[in-house]
């Protein structure tokens, strides 16, 4: 007897990112389906580094069930695509309001969920609400069961992050894959979600439903989008140029030729160097700073191989992979320490001895208060560089240093070699990277065989002063530094803190 179940048609790699997907019968007989949808009943699984995450149990009148799919409505996820392509592939901030970053690993996901908590009941939380149904696979279930699963662009990849979070009036449903996260790059989950709706799409009787008409009009609509209008999207969250995208194409003639170049590109990967330092910065940056950073990017612009000191020690490590940000941060360090140390019996980490051994410049510029913290500039054909903005409050007193330490983290390892980076510091920035740099930037400045403290002395204020003085590291920063290795208590930390 021939099944009356069909296959899957699968699209796309399920190591990295993939969608199965199959139409069936509606048990209803199409009776109580919703006009809007009537008629796509069907099974979908979405794959991400080789794990199904539609999986899920439910608890039934006969005992508890194991589905490998999620059953429902499939029109609704094929319009919430459609209708949200520009943003769920190109939209690279997210929204306000984020904790301060710590040792803890962070997905998109999870920055929602802390806005969520904190911000739940009160408008603060309205922009990230609104963010969530572009990025948030459940603003496509329309009345159905779908994993809690989000898409953020980063660079030139898509971050997806999942997890189970129950939803009211699902609580006998628990979807089972832990939390987590991985990337893709760009170009593949475009490629793979515009073929399984060209897929859909192709089903001879769908053609019959009134929706079917309008989910083509809405395929229409996205294919005639242009660049101006993804590139909004990341650089000012918006589907209209905002202030970053004046400024970047009244500095940078050479944009506004690339753009044209992509008018009609369904995704824009990769983003042009001027882009992506732009992507990540303060929409309230003055005019002024704006025009100094393209002019720093275009001058490092170099017909000349990058230095060998620099390449030897370059290696593309994503910070996202990591078990913890911190952790790996410290690990570096040290692994760099060992080999570009000229001293190891000198008091202090001379950094800037050590960047300008591996011919890696330095500019010291003012790029006012709402400027990045620094920029890292590398790769082919530019001559690696470190901005540190004199205006930033966090390079006041010692911290010029420690911004040179974190952004050294950028070059050597948020690229490989041979792919350019410019890379700004900013609250917009990728949070896993700057974790990591920072973590990088303290043990580098900081290491074990520099930061010897008793403890137990009377006046260990006066001690930590002392050795803030020879380390040439702020206090605050070394109290933290010396409280994450475990050489103070937290209760230490928090009372030097107080004073």
């Amino acid at each position: 007897m021939k099944n009356a179940t069909p296959d899957f048609a699968t699209i796309g790699d399920m190591a990295t990112f993939a969608v199965r997907i199959r139409l069936i019968k509606d048990p209803d007989r199409l009776a109580h389906a919703p006009c809007s949808s009537v008629g796509s009943w069907g099974d979908l699984q979405i794959w991400v580094s080789g794990i199904n995450l539609c999986e899920s149990s439910i608890i039934t009148g006969q005992g508890m069930r194991r589905l490998e799919h999620v059953r429902w409505y499939l029109a609704p996820f094929f319009r919430w695509i459609v209708k949200n392509w520009s943003a769920l592939l190109h939209e690279y901030r997210l929204p306000g309001n984020l904790p301060n970053l710590d040792s803890r690993r962070r997905w998109a996901r999870g920055f929602y969920l802390s806005a969520l908590q904190l911000h739940g009941d009160d408008e603060q939380f309205q922009v990230w609400q609104e963010w969530a149904l572009r990025h948030s696979i459940r603003a496509a279930s329309e009345g159905g069961l779908f994993p809690d699963i989000f898409f953020q662009r980063t660079g030139d990849d898509i971050e997806i992050s999942w997890g189970d979070r129950v939803l009211l009036g699902a609580e006998s449903v628990d979807f089972l894959v832990e939390p987590g996260g991985a990337h893709a790059s760009v170009q593949s989950v475009a490629s793979v979600l515009d073929d399984v709706l060209s897929w859909f799409l192709k089903q001879p009787e769908l053609a019959q439903f009134p929706w079917y008409a309008q989910l083509r009009e809405l395929v229409a609509k996205r294919n005639k989008e242009d660049a101006e209008t993804k590139l909004a999207w990341f650089l000012d969250s918006s589907d209209r140029p905002g202030r970053l995208y004046s400024l970047l194409h009244k500095g940078d003639s050479a944009v506004s030729k690339w753009t044209q170049d992509h008018l009609h590109d369904q995704v824009l990967a990769p983003m042009v160097p001027a882009v992506a330092m732009f992507g990540a910065l303060s929409p309230e940056i003055s005019e002024e700073a704006a025009a100094t950073l393209i002019g720093i990017l275009m001058s490092s612009e170099t017909d000349q191989e990058e230095p060998r000191e620099l390449l030897r020690l370059t290696e593309n490590i994503p910070a996202w992979g990591a078990a913890s940000p911190y952790d790996d941060g410290y690990m570096l360090a040290r692994e760099i320490l060992e080999q570009v140390e000229p001293d190891p019996e000198e008091t202090f980490t001379d950094v800037d001895n050590i960047v300008q051994s591996l011919n890696v410049k330095t500019i010291i510029e003012h790029l006012g208060a709402e400027g990045p913290r620094g920029v890292a500039i590398a790769g082919p054909n530019y001559a690696p560089t470190i901005v540190v903005n004199k205006d930033s409050g966090f390079n006041v007193d010692r911290g010029t240093r420690f911004t040179i330490a974190h952004e050294l983290c950028h070059i050597l390892f948020d690229r490989n070699k041979a792919k350019s980076i410019v890379h700004p510091s900013t609250p917009w920035a990728h949070p896993a990277v700057e974790q990591r740099a920072n973590a990088f930037a303290a043990m580098f400045l900081m290491p074990p065989w520099r930061t010897n403290i008793d403890r137990n002395a009377v006046d260990l204020a006066r001690e930590v002063t002392q050795l803030a003085d020879d380390l040439k590291v702020s206090k605050g920063a070394l109290v933290h530094h010396l409280a994450n290795i475990g050489e103070i208590s937290g209760e230490q930390r928090d009372a030097l803190l107080a004073r």
